[in-house]
């Protein structure tokens, strides 16, 4: 006999599309779930392999309240990276999102956990993890886990991605779900 409630189910809240003219994605949240879970696929129009991609929990950031730690393994090597300024970033740097000159079919997948995104006493965190191939002849892959930090207690209203140079394709997507 099944047990319910052992494995948490998530259901779809809010998507975003990427309209091929702005770098903002960016979702309003509703407060009727404990848990979020985020999924991002997509590309940058930027002309280069990579665009920066950079998260918020507000529609206008506040200065100074967000920070990162990421750690990620690219082919043979690792490395482990503190975002500079710890404590003084607009945003949490999330890593990077294939772009323009990466080849035609690549996408950057980013799955992220925000535990309890309605508490109000509490700083937020998002933890999460990406696959970011930027160039196939060489062997270019990103395997990145990243942990962030905002300064910030207010209950999450809104989930934004932006990048740092160019625009979201029209084919990229961003899906937040909830958990009760």
């Amino acid at each position: 006999m099944a047990r319910s409630g052992i494995i948490p189910s998530f259901k779809e809240l809010v998507t975003a599309q990427g309209t091929g003219s702005s770098g903002i994605l960016s979702v309003t949240v509703p407060q009727t779930h404990k848990d979020l879970e985020i999924s991002l696929n997509g590309r940058s129009s930027h002309s280069a392999t990579s665009d920066t991609l950079r998260l918020t929990f507000e529609s206008s950031p506040t200065s100074g309240a967000y920070n990162r730690q990421h750690m990620y393994v690219n082919g043979a090597a690792a490395s482990f990276t503190a975002q500079e300024n710890l404590g003084v970033a607009d945003f949490i740097q999330m890593f990077i999102i294939p772009a323009a000159n990466s080849p035609a079919n690549c996408y950057g997948q980013l799955t992220a956990d925000i535990i309890d995104y309605k508490n109000t006493s509490k700083y937020k965190t998002v933890q999460g993890n990406m696959v970011v191939p930027t160039d196939l002849t060489t062997g270019t892959f990103y395997l990145p886990i990243i942990a962030g930090l905002a300064e910030l207690t207010p209950a999450i209203t809104v989930i934004r991605f932006t990048l740092a140079n160019g625009n979201w394709t029209t084919d990229s997507i961003l899906r937040v779900s909830g958990k009760r």
